[in-house]
């Protein structure tokens, strides 16, 4: 959409955007703004909890990495991997309390927490929230727990994208024969750009510039180069 709008520099009378469901790359909201004026928004919320945070136009220029601040009726957490609530700026599971959210599942149970007498619902994704409140989604896997939320999924998607000839990339974290933990990223390269000047792109731009955390392995696309670190168990 935003793509056909910069082409044809199409006239829209669009009063309300929203965007959600999976991650927002910060260059698309920049180019969404421009192509549609401030009447972008961005929603985080699950299947599980309903929609909790909105990212107003205002949101998206000053903060484009969050997903905005949780709305009334809505309270967000972020727990250790032990279920303690962490202060701003620490790196956790985020849990969700909401008018929203379900009873349960069924025929099996998920994951809950309890804070001062209300129920949380653990979520999959890591995050952190900011002394201003504003949650950051670092990535949406359970296979950080035991890592504290290091691999910042959704950055390092957004790093690879600001690399040369790449169009997109999708970073998906798995776990090795050897219990450690890597970042597959698949890239689309643009055309006539051939897959090898792409991998060496991202080894030097992206991979040794911005070393893996402890406990995280790194697999460049394309046959280049993979960092390990150690066990995501330690």
């Amino acid at each position: 959409l935003v793509s056909v709008a910069e082409a044809r520099h199409v006239e829209h009378s669009l009063r309300f955007l929203i965007v959600g469901g999976k991650h927002f790359p910060v260059g698309l909201k920049a180019r969404a703004l421009r192509a549609f004026g401030p009447v972008v928004h961005e929603y985080y919320g699950s299947t599980e909890t309903g929609i909790n945070t909105i990212a107003g136009p205002r949101d998206l220029i000053e903060s484009p990495n969050s997903v905005g601040l949780a709305f009334e009726g809505n309270r967000i957490a972020i727990l250790s991997d032990e279920g303690v609530p962490l202060e701003s700026d620490r790196r956790g599971r985020v849990a969700i309390a909401s008018y929203m959210s379900m009873d349960g599942y069924l025929g099996r149970s998920h994951e809950t927490a309890e804070i001062n007498g209300e129920t949380f619902i653990v979520m999959p994704d890591f995050g952190y929230l900011d002394r201003n409140g504003r949650l950051y989604l670092l990535n949406r896997s359970t296979l950080n727990v035991g890592t504290g939320g290091s691999i910042d999924q959704y950055g390092l998607e957004d790093a690879i994208r600001r690399t040369p000839d790449v169009e997109d990339v999708s970073v998906t974290l798995l776990e090795d024969a050897d219990g450690g933990l890597l970042a597959h990223c698949a890239v689309a390269a643009r055309p006539c750009v051939s897959r090898l000047d792409v991998a060496v792109h991202l080894v030097e731009r992206v991979v040794l510039r911005v070393p893996p955390p402890a406990g995280a392995g790194a697999l460049a696309s394309g046959s280049a180069e993979r960092h390990r670190g150690g066990d995501r168990r330690a």
